[in-house]
């Protein structure tokens, strides 16, 4: 009724084959909402700067239909506006490579605010998600960018940054120019 052994050992490899694929294509496709939604971001902050005094209505509107004039720019506010990212684990030589505009559970390590797009503080965030993370690896994730005051070898229940952190894009990445002071509890 069911073939011989062979016949069910093939289609039970088969069957294992499709569900590594499945998963990594489940991966794939989380990968690429995360990515999405990174570019919305984006993209809703161009807007925000080419089109600071017109209505949420009218910017859509501009948007989708792709134009802009010099009628639809205004002159740039005299305040800067602020941007925040969440980075994930630093480079050992002090680069920030993973920036994301939303908080990434398990990945995001620091949190990043800067008012030109070309210089930036940072601190160590003292989530428990955040925490946990960074403490996987003390020597890897927090001393390339950061002087750490307290005991590294017990899990803190808190990370409080005594002195934020400054860094410099360089080209698509943040490079550490000082480093934050932290202080574990």
């Amino acid at each position: 009724m069911f073939g011989n052994n062979k016949d069910i050992e093939e289609i039970r490899q088969q069957l294992e084959e499709y569900a590594e694929s499945n998963e990594a294509l489940k991966k794939d496709l989380e990968k690429l909402k995360e990515e999405l939604e990174d570019l919305k971001t984006q993209v809703s902050n161009l807007q925000e700067r080419a089109l600071p005094s017109k209505s949420e209505s009218q910017k859509e509107a501009v948007f989708e239909a792709g134009t802009l004039t010099k009628m639809d720019v205004e002159p740039q506010r005299s305040e800067p506006i602020e941007q925040v990212f969440y980075l994930a684990a630093p480079a050992n030589d002090g680069l920030f490579a993973q920036l994301s505009s939303s908080e990434q559970i398990g990945k995001s390590i620091y949190k990043m605010v800067t008012k030109d797009g070309l210089n930036g503080n940072f601190i160590l965030m003292d989530t428990p998600d955040a925490i946990a993370t960074a403490m996987i690896s003390v020597s890897q994730f927090i001393k390339p960018v950061c002087k750490v005051d307290g005991n590294i070898h017990q899990q803190p229940r808190h990370i409080i940054t005594e002195e934020e952190g400054t860094v410099t894009k360089e080209g698509e990445a943040w490079r550490v120019s000082r480093k934050a002071i932290v202080r574990f509890e």
